[in-house]
């Protein structure tokens, strides 16, 4: 259905393989990047315009700032209410050194040059 719609713009549909690996490495990269880039500036300006956000929004604005006996705690009550999609998300999302940020940002570049290759 997509692949339609996208021939029907006039795009160049290229398939390829993700491997369950090249996709955790994705979603660990882009969650990371997010949490420590715009995330805590996003909650703020939530918070001073007094915006409701969404629960799994709020969830992981509140579990960004939390410990990992906290964080563990909630990751296992939504596993067990069949929330494993949100598990996978919620164990990339913390706050790292600028250190440990320079280093993620590096290794994602080169993930995004080999990736880049399929196509």
């Amino acid at each position: 259905m997509a692949r339609k719609a996208l021939e029907d713009q006039g795009y160049d549909v290229v398939e390829f393989d993700v491997t369950e690996h090249e996709l955790e490495l994705g979603r660990k990269y882009l969650v990371t990047m997010i949490a420590n880039t715009g995330a805590p500036a996003l909650g703020r300006d939530f918070e001073k315009n007094g915006e409701n956000l969404e629960l799994a929004v709020w969830l992981n604005m509140f579990l960004l700032n939390r410990g990992t006996c906290a964080k563990g705690c909630l990751m296992k009550i939504l596993k067990l209410a069949n929330q494993g999609r949100q598990v996978e998300t919620l164990k990339f999302l913390e706050t790292l050194s600028t250190d440990k940020f320079s280093e993620l940002i590096r290794d994602r570049y080169l993930f995004a040059y080999a990736f880049s290759k399929k196509w």
